[in-house]
Formats: C-alpha cells, sequence, structure tokens
C-alpha cells in the first residue's frame, strides 16, 4: 500500500482566504443595513403619510351652521369670518338698540349698501321703511328682497357703532384683494377666488352705461377656469387648521407645536419636523356694479348683491369651497434651510412673534422642493400627482399630498 506523504500545510485558512471571507461578509452587512434603511425611511413615510391624512380628515369634519365644510372652515380657521344672513335678520340685527344705540333708520351711512331704511310713522314692518337702490323705491328694481337677498351679518364687537357701508363692501368686495402671506412680513390678507378653482370662471360682459366703460359678471360660465396653483396656497392657518381638526387638543397648544418635536406628536412627521397646512378659499363676488346707488342709469347690468352666490349654488352645486392640502419637510431640513426666521433654533423651535415667518419658510421649502407650481387649475382633470408626492432634494426629501376640495 502506498503511503501518503505527510504535509506541513497548517489545516486553516489562509490569509487570501480570511480576508475574502471578511470581504463577503462585510457586503453581505452593508446590504442588510441598506435594506434596513430603507425598511425604517418607508416605515416613517408611511407614519407620516397616515398622520397627514388623519388630519385632513379631521378638518373635514367641521361645518357651519348651516351643514357647510366650506363655511365653517372660512367663518372658523380661516379667519375670514363671512357669515351671511337674509336681509330681514341683517336688519333685525341692526335694529337691536342693546347693542347698537339710537335708530336705525336716522343713521343713513351705517345702513347696508344699496338700500334705505327709513322713518315710517306708523308702519314698523320693514317692507314699510326699505327701499332699493337703484331707484330708491320698494320692491327693488333688480331683484332684492329681503327675505331671499343674502348679506353679511354685522360683527358684535363692532357695537355700539354701526357698520357703514364701506365695512360690507370691504369684507365681501366686488374683487378679492390679491393675498399677501409671501411677502418679507408676511400679511394677513387670505387666499380668496372669486371663481371655484379648476372650474369654469364667470363669464364677463362689458357695455358702456351713461358714456362709462362697465365690465360685469353675467352669471353664465365662461369656457376657461382661472389660473391657480398648489403654491399660491398660504400656509398663515395651519396653527388655526390643527386646532380644529383636533390635533392641537387635550392641553396640547400652539406652543407645543413651535417647541416639541417628538416624533410621535400630531402635529409632527415620523422625524420630529413640524407638519404645515396650505389653504385658500373660493367666495363668489359680490355684485356691485356701481356704488352710486341712485343712479337709475346702471339698472340694466345691476344685480341683487348675492347674485353669484345664488348662481354658483345653481351652477356648480355649492356657494363656497376651501382648497387644502399638507406637507411635510422631511428628514434633513435645518434652520438654514428656513431662512428669515430671527428665533428659528437647529431643534426646529421658533417663538410666537415668528409664527407668520417660520410657517411661510416651511411651506416655501416644501412648495419648492415638491414643485407645488405644477399643480394647476386643469389638475383635477389631468392630476400631476395622486395622494402623495415625494421629491428629494440634495440631502433629503418633502412630502406633499395632492390639495383636497372641500364645499
Amino acid at each position: 500500500m502506498k503511503v501518503q506523504p505527510y504535509s506541513t500545510r497548517p489545516c486553516g485558512l489562509t490569509l487570501i482566504e480570511l480576508l475574502i471571507v471578511i470581504t463577503v461578509m462585510l457586503v453581505l452587512v452593508g446590504m442588510l443595513l441598506v435594506v434596513a434603511n430603507e425598511v425604517r425611511m418607508r416605515a416613517r413615510i408611511t407614519v407620516t403619510t397616515n398622520r397627514m391624512e388623519q388630519v385632513l380628515t379631521g378638518i373635514q369634519q367641521v361645518r357651519s351652521e348651516g351643514g357647510s365644510a366650506a363655511l365653517g372652515l372660512i367663518q372658523g380657521p380661516l379667519g375670514m369670518r363671512l357669515t351671511f344672513g337674509s336681509m330681514r335678520e341683517v336688519l333685525g340685527e341692526l335694529k337691536n338698540t342693546t347693542r347698537w344705540p339710537g335708530n336705525l333708520f336716522s343713521q343713513s351711512g351705517q345702513q347696508p349698501p344699496n338700500l334705505r331704511y327709513r322713518d315710517h310713522a306708523g308702519d314698523y314692518r320693514d317692507e314699510a321703511r326699505v327701499t332699493w337702490f337703484p331707484g330708491d323705491r320698494y320692491p327693488s328694481y333688480i331683484g332684492e328682497d329681503l327675505d331671499a337677498t343674502l348679506e353679511l351679518m354685522p360683527w358684535p364687537e363692532l357695537s355700539p357703532t354701526r357698520p357703514d357701508k364701506a365695512w360690507y363692501r370691504t369684507r365681501w368686495p366686488v374683487a378679492w384683494p390679491a393675498s399677501d402671506w409671501d411677502q418679507a412680513t408676511p400679511g394677513v390678507v387670505p387666499v380668496v377666488w372669486g371663481s371655484p378653482w379648476g372650474r369654469a370662471a364667470w363669464q364677463m360682459t362689458s357695455a358702456t352705461v351713461a358714456g362709462n366703460p362697465v365690465t360685469y359678471a353675467n352669471g353664465d360660465l365662461a369656457t376657461t377656469s382661472d389660473p391657480h396653483t398648489l403654491a399660491e396656497l398660504s400656509p398663515l392657518a395651519t396653527l388655526a387648521l390643527l386646532a380644529t381638526g383636533g390635533v392641537l387638543t387635550d392641553g396640547f397648544t400652539a406652543a407645543h407645536y413651535r417647541s416639541d418635536r417628538d416624533p410621535n406628536r400630531p402635529w409632527n412627521d415620523a422625524w420630529g419636523n413640524p407638519l404645515v397646512l396650505a389653504s385658500a378659499a373660493y367666495v363668489p363676488n359680490r355684485h356691485d356694479v356701481k356704488n352710486a346707488e341712485a343712479d337709475m342709469n346702471y339698472r340694466s347690468v345691476s344685480r341683487p348683491r348675492d347674485f353669484l352666490l345664488s348662481k354658483s349654488l345653481q351652477q356648480h352645486g355649492f356657494r363656497a369651497a376651501v382648497y387644502l392640502s399638507i406637507g411635510s419637510v422631511g428628514p434633513a431640513v435645518n434652520a438654514t434651510d428656513i431662512p428669515g426666521v430671527p428665533s428659528l433654533t437647529a431643534a426646529m423651535s421658533w417663538s410666537a412673534a415668528d409664527d407668520a415667518l417660520a410657517l411661510r419658510g416651511l411651506w416655501n421649502h416644501i412648495r419648492t422642493t415638491c414643485r407645488a407650481s405644477e399643480w394647476t387649475q386643469d389638475s383635477f382633470a389631468k392630476p400631476a400627482w395622486e395622494g402623495l408626492r415625494r421629491i428629494k432634494q440634495s440631502n433629503g426629501f418633502c412630502l406633499l399630498m395632492a390639495p383636497v376640495d372641500i364645499q
């Protein structure tokens, strides 16, 4: 039998073999870490998405006294306080001498526009005391009515001085002013549009009356929509909306939103950064062709003050709408991404005095990163994205929900 020669080679691994094994193990560990990080990231995105949806769902439960979700938001957290009542209800409030001393008929400058409340000895009915412009007569030439025509209800805190005609025309104007939320020093003018986003705008008619050009909405719908984008929405009502949606309740206040960066809080995303709500509203404009109330030349182009409110209900099925979106700045945002907020700290907290600046900065970061301007008036039919949009930036990403239309 042939005997094998004795080998002096050790039975263990060689250095090269050991290095190969270590390299393979490191590659596998690296792959596992990548997968684990991705799983963890997806889990946080899911948590944040669910939290954002819950906030929007809670806000949509708000209702006005008439049952309208949109008017409930407009009258409440959006701060516009547009409460409408019939002309009889408005006059009834203004005749409350406990709140508004003096006779309404003796204060011609403090009566709603386009009517005169006069003294009529022996007959205290509104039908006997009210005359309408144009024409200074009863009934109205243009179809205004004590029970069918709507006007703004006066605010009780204006007492004891009744609001003048300019107050009504300013609070519910013939054209909504441009919002100033995105200025270096954010203003207080909300984003309000006179035609609904993504739906046909009002058709305008031009006429010449007494040698003067006049343009007015005739109540028909145009073939196109007014141009708007998601980037126009304002973030300044975020705190009020979070309170309305049940997020800032049970002892939690705006102070917690400003400073508490616990990722488990419902006002933060899963990375502990604050969620931001952006909003805009649609409220039909007042129809008021000419403020010179007694000029009968304008009778042919005049309509009741609530003409477009009524037409909106007929044409669109609702009188008002609110558009809401919610965004997350994501995991990698830092104070340098939100310039112009003096009290903003590295921990993403700030003082109450800087609320508007902080919300503007956070929303600017989100809308720029997620390209909010791509959601236009055409996107309700052909969405730029559906549900949640996630777009990366150099060191992270932002999340932005497609807007919801609340009527």
